[in-house]
């Protein structure tokens, strides 16, 4: 069989002028044999009807087509050969990895890496299940609001009410060199770092740094410090005790309740639940719905609430953050002729290096090739910009790049962008795409059909060639490689 797939390939590569996926030809000649024993393989024109172009179900519909006296219907589950069958894989390796660990970080490596690969609440429930037994309620820590806390959470009602105390006049000095501090980092760094050693300091820099921002009078950067921070507290409250996670999200989320009744019927799927007309409203405010796991239709939902683990708990906290600072700095933005002298002052004094930075990232958002499907452009600028990309189009812009000739080490540099970059997790995540780990199979991008599915692919496709079934297939209209070879 293996001599007989090597031939077939290598016609295929001659005929095609590429080389095809081995895995994949292998896949649909073993479906031909197990369902037709008594028929000769060599019977089937393989060359002319697999397309490198085309999807696996694709091709083998038109096999069905061309011989209908054969058996075509379906073998084993898992002969998908598309982001389904990675995140699969992915799926199977985390299982791997929590059985060589010992017991005791078991539980927290599948909440970390679940989040990490984008499982639903109910896959990551399973494996937890499978490897982890529940630890026993424990009791329950009361949560004191101090000085630290607030330096941590700032945004928490009591930190609105803390910071109300003082005018922006009267502030130590401290207080904006940390303000603007935030503003850079979260500019340049799409990160803004927790610096505890001086409490008072943090908690009055929040407000400032986004009085500053207000100043400033641009969208990017309202939008770019408002995600920082809301990675910070999610950062923050995943590594804090689940009693200060509940009472925070208990704080701002209005219909958030922890599922303590062993009988509810959403207990196996999380360990907390909210409303789904707050949860619909949260998710879509932030883009979070370009994630499956995150669509309404994917959750576990009973009687109007949404079941959530912790993490995803500290991650609708963090959408909440990213939100509440939108807000107050678009409506501090348009009275900044009012805001204090010296918000002014430290706004003009970091504007020259807010300048270099946003003229370094349009240089390389200019840098992106004119002939990439808008989609696939759209989420490259995305990156690049640090804002908020899915596991999903993580995906497919490394799956795109890597069939289109760019090499492990340019989709790694592109997704160094994310502030949440894990050189080791992302590499194993695009060597596998790229098929250099798990199956060896190197995974094409999603079809247009899923792309629109999600709402991923621009304006439905108008920029598009009409029979275009694959971001590979695109090519750039003629009238625009004219234009750009004209100048």
């Amino acid at each position: 069989m293996k001599s007989f797939v090597s031939r077939i390939c290598e016609q295929i590569e001659e005929h095609h002028g590429s080389p095809p996926n081995y895995v994949e030809v292998q896949a649909l000649i073993q479906r031909f044999v197990k369902n037709n024993p008594e028929a000769d393989p060599e019977s089937i024109d393989w060359v002319s009807y697999y397309d490198p172009r085309l999807e696996y179900s694709e091709i083998l519909q038109r096999l069905r087509e061309a011989y209908p006296q054969y058996r075509w219907e379906e073998g084993e589950a898992g002969e998908r050969y598309d982001e389904e069958r990675y995140f699969q894989e992915l799926y199977d390796y985390l299982l791997t990895q929590a059985r060589d660990l010992p017991e005791d970080l078991r539980l927290r490596l599948v909440r970390e890496l679940a989040e990490e690969l984008g499982l639903p609440a109910v896959e990551a429930k399973r494996i937890e299940e499978r490897i982890v037994e529940r630890p026993p309620e424990r009791p329950r820590k009361e949560v004191v609001v101090d000085l630290m806390m607030l330096a941590k959470y700032p945004w928490l009602p009591e930190g609105k009410q803390f910071v109300s105390a003082f005018s922006f006049e009267e502030v130590d000095e401290r207080v904006y060199q940390r303000a603007c501090e935030r503003v850079l980092e979260a500019a340049e760094k799409g990160m803004v770092s927790a610096k505890l050693e001086d409490p008072l300091t943090e908690v009055l820099s929040y407000p400032t740094a986004v009085a500053i921002a207000s100043y400033v009078t641009d969208r990017w950067l309202i939008n770019r410090l408002a995600l920082a921070e809301g990675r910070r507290a999610e950062k923050l409250l995943m590594v804090d005790d689940p009693e200060v996670l509940e009472f925070a999200a208990g704080k701002v989320l209005k219909t958030i309740q922890y599922i303590g009744d062993e009988y509810d019927p959403l207990r196996g799927y999380g360990d907390y639940k909210l409303r789904f007309d707050e949860y619909l409203k949260i998710t879509t405010s932030v883009g979070l719905e370009r994630e499956p796991r995150w669509k309404l239709a994917n959750r576990v939902v009973y009687r109007g609430y949404v079941a959530l683990t912790l993490a995803e708990v500290a991650r609708i906290v963090r959408a909440y953050v990213q939100i509440a600072i939108r807000n107050v700095a678009s409506s501090a933005a348009q009275s900044r002729g009012r805001l204090p002298a010296r918000i002014r002052d430290a706004a003009e004094g970091i504007r020259p290096r807010l300048g270099e930075i946003v003229s370094k990232l349009k240089r390389e958002i200019t840098a992106i090739p004119a002939d990439m499907p808008p989609c696939m452009k759209l989420i490259q600028q995305r990156l690049i910009a640090g804002e908020d990309v899915s596991h999903f189009e993580n995906f497919a812009i490394a799956a795109y790049l890597l069939n289109t000739g760019r090499s492990v080490e340019d989709v790694l540099t592109l997704f160094s962008h994310r502030s949440d970059f894990n050189e080791r997790v992302a590499r194993y995540q695009v060597e596998h795409i790229a098929g250099l780990r798990g199956s060896r199979t190197r995974y094409r991008p999603p079809s247009c059909g899923k792309m629109l599915s999600l709402g991923l692919c621009v304006e439905a496709g108008k920029h598009c060639p009409r029979d275009i079934r694959n971001p590979l297939d695109y090519r750039l209209p003629k009238r625009e490689v004219s234009n750009i070879e004209g100048g």
